[in-house]
């Protein structure tokens, strides 16, 4: 598409980041306090393919994997979401 100006990569690298940020929000919503997630609800929930962004979560600590695919956050998220605050 000619007419459409190209994102930049750190735009591009934004979005990817907030998308993580917008997941670990859901898995330490305040009024559930510890919701399991299937990786397709979390895919529904963000509108964007969640694979990477839970690896992302799985790699720093803030989230951990049942053996049947669920996701929940550690208490390691909760408390980075404590120290970050919860922006919407």
């Amino acid at each position: 598409m000619p007419d459409q100006q190209p994102i930049a990569l750190e735009d591009q690298a934004d979005r990817y980041d907030g998308r993580t940020r917008d997941l670990l929000y859901l898995l330490t919503k305040p009024e559930d306090p510890q919701p399991l997630w299937s990786v397709q609800d979390l895919e529904r929930e963000i509108e964007a393919e969640a694979m990477p962004h839970v690896h992302e979560l799985l790699d720093a600590g803030l989230a951990y994997r049942t053996s049947d695919g669920f996701v929940f956050a550690s208490a390691a998220g909760y408390k980075a979401v404590q120290l970050i605050g919860q922006v919407i």
